[in-house]
């Protein structure tokens, strides 16, 4: 059932409040629509705001933003618009020019009294004032609109036309004919419909007191029923009924629930904008469990009374986004609307499990629990404020039966707990969020997990010219981490009112709060800044996921006075932050935020900052049993505007799994970095499929990398035993700081592995030393495995999740020297200790689908890890000698290929060869089928030779991408590099 009006609708019991008359000192009681024209005489104060649209410059009024003259030439005027009476100082955003003798004014500059303006470019500022005493009242401007506040007095008489929506709460001197609005009554709501989508384009508003309860009676047969003629009406044979909630069938132990309805209230209106939704104090909307309740309203979103859908979904939304003046926070004029979505003290949305039990015909207890539901609360661009007092609650429910409900009388059973796993819970606002009620998801039992708990910040996003957006909304968003749950808000605020009381882009989220929901998911999301204040500690039952831009552990403070053009420079005499931060769940998440800023719109968003590198004694420790990051993940920032946040001097990640690092599209590289310490304990780190990993300590920390104690990353063990290869391929992880020491267990099978960074043109610090520890395994092998990487359905094109597989270099090398894959030390001085591991013996790959056309390739010739390589220049002799080359054709490597490579102990297997000398000779390291020998590079198994012969690009391909990658190590000149074989 839609009812839908562009007016007012009102839910009550008492329709009789409302007609086609407010009368004169009486508080409107709802948001209304005058019907006739309405006149205030001049000197009495204006009882609502009054708008009207203007295309002529106002004198000696404050301007709303947007405001713009442009040229003030007429068909009949030639170059000449205006002459000033005084002279007048051009307001920053403005230009003016004049055309007579091309003379043009900047912002600033004084345009003397007398002089002709031809047009002015740009906008007023935000409440500017254009004196009469300077300009004549004549300037056009694009049309705009004009606000005057309610309880304004005006020296003229006000006239409100038809159609000025009176605001509930306004009382006028007069009588004011008003449209009488849509009234429904509870009853209503049990007309047998399985949805009710009530829509008032005003306003929709719950009366104080009311009880709604939708639900679906159905129609019984009665004694009389029989003896109706055919074609009677079914309302007069039959009696509307409403079935119990469940019906109970004692001999099986069964419970039927009945068939509900749910509920939509919008204020919405066609093409565009809205309304304000109000559910009064001690008002109620109730429907059976499993069913929905939404409110969906454009403007203010007040709920003093309460939402109840047993294990069913609750919503509240608010549809403005910035793109119309009205659905912004704010008026023209910069002043704050205090929009949001209002859930009152001693208002409750209940989203529970529903629990019902009965007994047997033996009088033994059975009954049914579920889940708990969900509710959302989107603000849009209104804040989301949950008062203290107030409820949000979607705990799974639980009860005890007999576990020999419905069977044989004799059976004897035993106490059974039935518990419901708690529901979810979102919220989100790019305005911010004052939570200061109680939240909580909690399992209904012991057995049961707890819900889920998403919290949402993303930074405001305004469409279209935002040269007038206050700067106070202007702004990058912060969320705030707190132990102690506080309430930042004054005790008598109200909907709708004192709006410098809330700051935009701000928000705080408490772990004891969480912790005391029984949540056992937390996602918290900022578009900027998550900024952990103080000692944090959090722990969850099941995960936790956290994004933003950066981490930091105070807020953001000005750097020094620069220069203009010079860079900025953080404050030395800054406070340093202090603070321990300890999150732990068995999966922990750590993912950078999309940031979506169409064209010719305007946001406060940092964008991809740099690290601070401040000084900060706060640390950061996550302990879990799965860390994935992805994306670009900063500790501390340094902000386009020259604001600086410090990270954390101690960073680590303890995971007894893997940590891994994961895609965020097509070309993008996960990036985690930070500007002091970073540790890395794991069972194994390693790329996923493809995935371009850096991981970086000490990023512009160029004090700390030059003391004796430089910024170090660290890279550990968490078990003893060594875990299978990751199913991952064709990754890149590399791992730079001023001191990194490799103590762990690193991987990126038929991938590359870099460690330290000693690359003159790159930006990073240099790594002073690379310490490879004993017990460590880096390696790029996948030897014993066989790991399913894509397919080929037509022999030439060999795709990969939906993406032809690119052909690699033949000589593992970038055009700059670069391994494609392998495993690289790069640093002044590197020390590989005995003991260490560096692996890259070979695998195979094969397609992930069945294929007749399929290439599988695999490397048979690698390093093994009793082999290390001599980290020595060989000579030109040497290298030659070394070579490994095709007995037929007796190609050596190129010196482009030597010139850097080091001797390197391969071991020989045999296997089943290309067939014939010309199918390798483009790769001078390829072996043939006239020898045993063999010699780095794929192969192709006899059973697909005959398919590869007609597939020679995709055997390039695939074999390109399969060959066994070298092991590189870099010392510059004059640094120390050390070797150690294993004995």
């Amino acid at each position: 059932m839609t009812i839908s009006t562009p007016g007012t609708v009102i839910i009550s019991n008492d329709a009789s409040l409302f007609g086609g008359t407010l009368r004169a000192n009486t508080p409107a009681k709802a948001t209304l629509v005058l019907a006739q024209p309405l006149t205030i005489p001049a000197g009495q104060p204006l009882p609502m705001p009054y708008s009207v649209v203007l295309t002529q410059l106002p004198l000696d009024t404050p301007l709303p933003g947007g405001v713009a003259p442009g040229d003030q030439r007429t068909p009949t005027s030639g170059y000449y618009g205006f002459s000033l009476k005084k002279d007048w100082v051009v307001p920053p955003g403005m230009t003016a020019y004049d055309y007579v003798t091309f003379t043009f004014y900047n912002p600033g500059d004084t345009v003397p009294a007398g002089a002709n303006l031809s047009g002015l470019g740009g906008t007023f500022p935000v409440g500017y004032v254009v004196p009469s005493d300077v300009f004549p009242n004549t300037i056009r401007t694009a049309p705009f609109t004009l606000t005057i506040a309610a309880g304004s007095v005006r020296s003229t008489p006000i006239t409100y036309q038809a159609g000025a929506v009176i605001l509930a709460g306004s009382t006028f001197s007069v009588d004011a004919v008003v449209q009488p609005p849509t009234v429904l009554k509870p009853s209503f709501f049990a007309s047998g419909f399985a949805n009710y989508d009530i829509n008032g384009g005003t306003e929709t508003r719950v009366m104080e007191g009311t009880t709604i309860a939708p639900t679906m009676p159905v129609y019984q047969f009665t004694a009389g029923s029989y003896g109706v003629p055919t074609g009677v009406d079914p309302a007069a044979a039959m009696s509307l009924w409403l079935p119990p909630l469940f019906t109970e069938n004692s001999r099986n132990a069964t419970l039927t629930q009945r068939a509900g309805a749910s509920m939509t209230l919008r204020s919405l209106l066609k093409g565009g904008g809205g309304g304000a939704i109000v559910i009064g104090g001690n008002a109620s909307i109730t429907v059976d469990p499993g069913q929905s309740i939404k409110l969906d309203a454009y403007n203010q979103l007040t709920m003093n009374g309460r939402l109840t859908a047993h294990g069913g979904n609750v919503t509240l939304i608010n549809e403005s986004d910035n793109t119309l003046e009205s659905s912004r926070n704010f008026d023209m004029s910069g002043n704050g609307r205090a929009l949001s979505l209002w859930i009152g003290a001693g208002a409750a949305i209940d989203v529970s499990g529903a629990a019902y039990t009965a007994t047997d015909s033996a009088g033994r207890t059975y009954g049914t629990v579920t889940d708990g539901g969900s509710i959302s609360l989107n603000g849009g661009t209104g804040f989301v404020i949950v008062r203290p007092g107030a409820e949000l609650n979607a705990d799974g429910a639980g009860i005890t039966v007999n576990s020999a409900a419905g069977m044989s009388p004799t059976t004897s059973g035993s106490t059974q707990t039935l518990a419901g796993n708690g529901g979810s819970i979102a919220i989100g606002s790019s305005s911010g969020f004052y939570l200061d009620g109680s939240i909580h998801a909690a399992g209904g039992g012991s057995s049961a997990a707890g819900g889920s708990l998403s919290i949402s910040l993303p930074t405001a996003v305004f469409p279209g010219d935002s040269s007038f957006i206050p700067a106070k909304a202007f702004v990058p968003s912060t969320l705030v981490v707190t132990q102690a749950q506080q309430s930042l808000l004054p005790v008598d605020i109200a909907p709708g009112t004192d709006a410098a009381k809330l700051t935009f882009g701000q928000a705080t989220v408490s772990a004891d709060m969480i912790k005391a929901g029984g949540f056992g998911n937390l996602s918290l999301s900022s578009g900027d800044y998550m900024q952990f204040a103080g000692n944090v500690s959090l722990a969850l039952g099941q995960s936790i996921a956290l994004t933003a831009a950066t981490f930091t552990s105070a807020p953001p403070v000005p750097g020094l006075p620069v220069p203009n053009g010079s860079p900025s420079k953080p404050d030395p005499s800054a406070p340093v932050p202090t603070g321990n931060v300890l999150l732990s769940a068995p999966y922990v998440l750590l993912r950078e935020p999309v940031a979506i800023v169409p064209d010719k719109s305007g946001s406060g968003f940092i964008g991809n900052p740099g690290a601070a590198g401040v000084p900060t004694k706060a640390s950061f420790e996550v302990d879990a049993n799965q860390i994935d990051v992805q994306g670009l993940i900063l500790f501390s920032a340094s902000a386009p505007n020259s604001m600086y946040s410090p990270g954390f001097t101690d960073i680590r990640f303890v995971s007894k799994g893997d940590i891994r690092f994961l895609a965020t599209g097509a070309g993008q590289t996960t990036r985690l970095s930070t500007d002091w310490n970073l540790d890395l304990i794991a069972a194994q780190l390693y790329p996923a499929t493809g995935v371009v990993a850096v991981v970086t300590a000490g990023q512009n920390n160029f004090t700390a990398a030059q003391s004796n104690q430089p910024p170090t990353l660290t890279i550990g063990r968490s078990t003893d035993t060594i875990p299978d290869a990751p199913l991952s391929v064709f990754g890149s992880l590399a791992l730079a700081a001023p001191i990194v020491e490799q103590g762990g267990i690193v991987r990126a099978p038929f991938g590359r592995v870099v460690l330290g960074n000693n690359n003159p043109f790159d930006n990073r610090i240099p790594t002073q030393r690379v310490d490879v520890l004993p017990g460590s395994l880096t390696s790029v092998s996948v030897a014993g495995m066989t790991i399913p990487y894509g397919g080929t359905v037509d022999g030439v094109t060999y795709s990969y999740n939906g993406s032809s597989v690119q052909p690699g270099g033949l000589t593992n090398l970038t055009s700059d020297g670069w391994p494609v894959s392998g495993i690289m030390l790069d640093g002044q001085s590197i020390n590989v200790q005995g003991g260490a591991t560096l692996d890259l013996s070979g695998g195979e790959i094969s397609p992930a689908r069945a294929s007749s056309r399929a290439v599988a390739a695999r490397s048979t010739c690698s390093t093994r890890r009793s082999s290390m390589p001599t980290l020595r220049r060989p000579s030109a002799r040497q290298a030659t000698r070394s070579t490994p080359s095709c007995p037929v054709t007796r190609r050596p490597m190129r010196p482009s290929h030597r010139k850097m490579a080091p001797a390197i102990r391969r071991s020989a297997s045999r296997s089943r060869f290309l067939p014939a000398c010309r199918a390798c000779r483009p790769a001078p390291t390829r072996c043939c089928r006239q020898t045993t020998r063999c010699c780095p590079g794929p192969t192709v198994s006899n059973s697909a030779l005959p398919r590869a012969r007609r597939s020679a690009a995709l055997l390039r391909s695939v074999t390109a991408l399969t060959r066994s990658p070298p092991i590189r190590a870099w010392p510059i000149p004059g640094s120390e590099a050390h070797s150690h074989r294993k004995r």
